[in-house]
């Protein structure tokens, strides 16, 4: 009966260690997401805010003291930028504008490597 009970006993320990290091792992996986969560949210605040500038810059420049669209293009001199905002909608003093990105141009030049 000694045996058998060790025996079961190394076999409750095997399973309570095989639960601990699954339990260790999920922890490790929780924090990582959390990093990742944290790091992507700080990410999208910070495009927000830059659209929010943006938007506020390109509504002061086309726009009267009235509000009212006296330019409906203008280059916002955008090129090199890692983010560029396509359309979206911003209120305004009670307005609501939509701002479309309508063109864009590429420089194409051959690279070596990995490029």
């Amino acid at each position: 009966m000694s045996i058998n009970l060790r025996a079961e006993c190394d076999r409750l320990h095997q399973i309570v260690g095989s639960r601990d290091e699954r339990i260790r792992l999920l922890e490790r996986t929780i924090v990582e997401q959390q990093r990742q969560t944290t790091s992507a949210a700080s990410e999208w605040n910070r495009l927000t805010n830059y659209q929010d500038e943006l938007a506020g810059w390109l509504i002061e420049s086309v726009t009267d003291e009235f509000g009212l669209v006296i330019r409906s293009r203008i280059d916002a001199g955008l090129a090199g930028e890692p983010f560029v905002p396509c359309s979206f909608h911003r209120v305004v003093n009670g307005r609501r504008y939509l701002l479309d990105l309508v063109s864009t141009e590429y420089e194409i030049k051959v690279v070596r490597g990995d490029g």
